[in-house]
C-alpha cells in the first residue's frame, strides 16, 4: 500500500477535506448527511466509516482511471466502500468474481487471482473504485441512487474537467446514465464501456470477452495501471 497517497479523515465519517476544496461543492451537490442515513432503523451498507474510503485512499490529483459501477454489495459482510471490492474470499456470485475472470483470460494483463477481494491496492495506486450511490439499504439494491445522484455527477464532472489523462471506465446501465452526459468534453478513447459485470440480456457491449482494464492502460501509456498489484505473485 501507497501510504504517501492516503488521504486523511476525521474518523472516517465525512468526505477528506482535499477532496471537499478540490471539488468545491454547492450545498445542494453535498453527499447525504450519514448521520441521518444511519438512523432510520434501516441496514444501511457499507460500515459507515467505510463510505467515503475510496476519496480517503487518494487524493484528486492521484486518480488515473475511474470505475464506476453501480451501488454497494447489498449482502450484509461484503461492501468495504470500494466499488466492487469485498471483505474476505470472493463470492463466486459477485461482481468480482466476473471482474478476475476478466483479467484472468485478458492476454496483455498478467493476472493470478488474489485470496481476498480486497482492491485496496487499485485504490492507492491511481483508480478510483466508485459508485453510483455510496450506501445501500440491505437487500434493496438502488435504494439511494437518488440520494447520491448530486455528488457522485460533481465527482465525475470535476474529474473530467481537470484536464488530467484520466480513465473512465463505465460499466453498466446505471453508470452510463449518470456518466455519459458528462463525459462529452473528454476524448473518446478515454472512455471505456460495457454492460456491469453481473449484466445479462443487455444492448451494451458484453462485460465477458470486453479487456477493459487492457483499454484504460492503452490509454494511459507510461502511466498505466499495475492492474496486478493484488496478486500474491506481486
Amino acid at each position: 500500500m501507497n501510504t504517501s497517497s492516503v488521504v486523511k479523515a476525521p474518523n472516517g465519517l465525512t468526505l477528506p477535506r482535499v477532496w471537499d476544496e478540490w471539488l468545491d461543492l454547492r450545498v445542494s451537490d453535498r453527499p447525504p448527511d450519514l448521520q441521518s442515513l444511519y438512523q432510520r432503523g434501516l441496514d444501511v451498507l457499507p460500515e459507515r466509516r467505510n463510505v467515503f474510503r475510496a476519496f480517503e485512499l487518494a487524493a484528486p490529483t492521484d486518480v488515473r482511471v475511474m470505475v464506476l459501477g453501480q451501488d454497494p454489495y447489498d449482502t450484509s459482510g461484503l461492501a468495504d466502500g470500494l466499488a466492487f471490492s469485498q471483505h474476505g474470499e470472493v463470492d463466486k456470485r459477485s461482481a468480482l468474481h466476473r471482474i478476475f475472470l476478466n483479467l484472468e483470460r485478458d492476454p496483455d494483463i498478467p493476472f493470478t487471482r488474489p485470496a481476498t477481494g480486497d482492491l485496496t491496492e487499485w485504490a492507492t495506486g491511481g483508480v478510483l473504485l466508485l459508485n453510483t450511490a455510496l450506501t445501500v439499504v440491505s437487500n434493496k439494491p438502488k435504494s439511494h441512487l437518488r440520494l447520491w445522484k448530486p455528488f457522485i455527477e460533481t465527482v465525475i464532472r470535476s474529474l473530467a474537467a481537470s484536464g488530467s489523462p484520466i480513465a473512465f471506465v463505465v460499466l453498466g446501465e446505471d453508470a452510463r446514465k449518470i456518466a455519459m452526459p458528462l463525459l462529452r468534453q473528454v476524448p473518446r478513447d478515454a472512455i471505456i464501456r460495457a454492460a456491469h459485470p453481473m449484466a445479462s440480456n443487455t444492448d451494451q457491449r458484453p462485460f465477458k470477452g470486453t479487456y477493459v482494464f487492457s483499454e484504460a492502460n492503452q490509454f494511459l501509456g507510461d502511466r498505466a495501471i499495475n492492474w496486478s498489484a493484488i496478486s500474491p505473485s506481486t
